[in-house]
């Protein structure tokens, strides 16, 4: 009997096999949790349709109630604001409260679920699978990593601390696209970006995974972004080396081969001063995007105050000047850069700031000039010429 199937077994009564919550029907235990249990499950009215059902367990629900409406919030934002990072965030597809009666004490009582889009694996299993076989491209490793960044480092810039990132929290699909999970145990530190409800973390502020935990999180110290570098720091060891960080003994095997970078950057995130580690997974994507993104694909383009494209002058000085153009792409490297845009003796200047590990930036420039009241200025002074003419020809 495997453990999972144990573990069934051991969860409430009034949860079993073929259960209906909404229009969903339990199949069988995925995963568990101090805070809930994670189904299989199908629709009722289309089976191939597969999904994985959360249940908040109810002492938890009871205990802190914004759990449940913390996890929807934060992922909801986060996609809605990272665009680039919003393709590794798993997608909710049900959220709502369910009631049941106790069957032990014969009490109404509730708890939430949340239905997400079913994924195949997690990155504990990639990780045996790939150190079973001895088949450990760390090319594929740094940029399933840095993908992972991406995401916390998304939730940084909105003030979302994960805290529990680990291998059983970052999720494949069939296809081996990664996702990031599990954002119910996360602090908000921003509170002004968030909705009333989300704005104090619960009574949960102390939790961790043993055995996946920062210093200060098993010291009681505070919790800040840099817990989650040295959290990401431990996950990029761990999916190279197969195993946990130990500065007792190095690697049985060696891997990285030339690319010191990368030993670099794990020793930085993996300081136990919060002080000597990157101050939070921007500053981190920014580092890496330098080694793995050397070039951003930058898109420009000039329009009027209409909103329609206008040729003009463009000139970027140190990089490239053309002419008569409505927009450019190009390939940049990350770094501080002016642009000049001018049509007909209007000017427009600015400074944009390429910050290493972007893919893609695309710029609108807007002149304040109004390509249609041109043309109608153009054509009234036309129709004025040919008046004054013939003026001069009645005479």
């Amino acid at each position: 009997m495997s453990t999972k199937q144990k573990y069934f077994k051991s969860i409430p009564k009034w949860i079993y096999k073929g259960m209906v919550i909404h229009r969903w029907v339990l199949d069988e235990l995925v995963g568990y949790g101090g805070f809930s249990w994670v189904f299989k499950a199908h629709d009722i009215m289309d089976e191939s349709f597969i999904v994985a059902l959360k249940i908040y367990k109810p002492n938890i629900v009871h205990e802190d109630p914004k759990i449940f409406y913390r996890e929807i919030e934060v992922v909801k934002k986060l996609k809605e604001k990272c665009r680039e990072a919003a393709v590794n965030l798993r997608r909710i597809i049900d959220y709502g409260l369910y009631q049941f009666i106790d069957p032990n004490s014969g009490e109404n009582s509730k708890t939430y679920y949340i239905v997400f889009n079913y994924l195949e694996y997690n990155l504990k299993e990639y990780v045996e699978r790939i150190h079973a076989k001895e088949t450990i491209n760390v090319d594929d490793i740094i940029n399933y990593w840095y993908k992972i960044v991406a995401v916390i480092a998304c939730a940084h810039k909105y003030g979302v601390i994960h805290r529990d990132i680990k291998p059983t929290n970052i999720l494949f699909d069939e296809d081996g696209n990664i996702y990031v999970t599990d954002f119910n145990t996360c602090r908000i530190v921003k509170p002004s970006i968030w909705r009333d409800t989300l704005r104090k973390t619960g009574s949960i502020g102390g939790y961790y995974t043993p055995g996946w935990a920062a210093p200060e999180q098993l010291e009681g110290g505070e919790i800040c972004e840099a817990t989650d570098v040295y959290l990401l720091g431990r996950l990029l060891y761990y999916m190279i080396y197969g195993a946990v960080p130990d500065v007792s003994k190095p690697p049985v095997r060696e891997y990285i081969g030339r690319k010191m970078w990368i030993k670099n950057v794990i020793y930085k995130c993996l300081e136990r001063d919060v002080e000597k580690r990157y101050s939070n997974a921007i500053e981190l994507l920014e580092m890496i995007g330098k080694y793995i993104y050397p070039y951003i694909n930058l898109k420009i383009n000039i329009v009027d105050s209409d909103g329609k494209p206008l040729k003009a002058t463009i000139n970027i000085p140190g990089v490239l000047t053309v002419k008569n153009r409505s927009k450019i792409d190009l390939k940049i490297k990350p770094g501080k850069y002016n642009i000049i845009t001018s049509y007909r003796g209007t000017i427009d200047k600015r400074t944009i700031n390429i910050r290493g590990g972007e893919i893609n930036r695309e710029i609108t420039i807007k002149m304040p000039i109004s390509l249609e009241k041109e043309k109608l200025i153009r054509e009234i002074e036309e129709i004025q010429n040919k008046l004054q003419k013939m003026k001069f020809q009645y005479i």
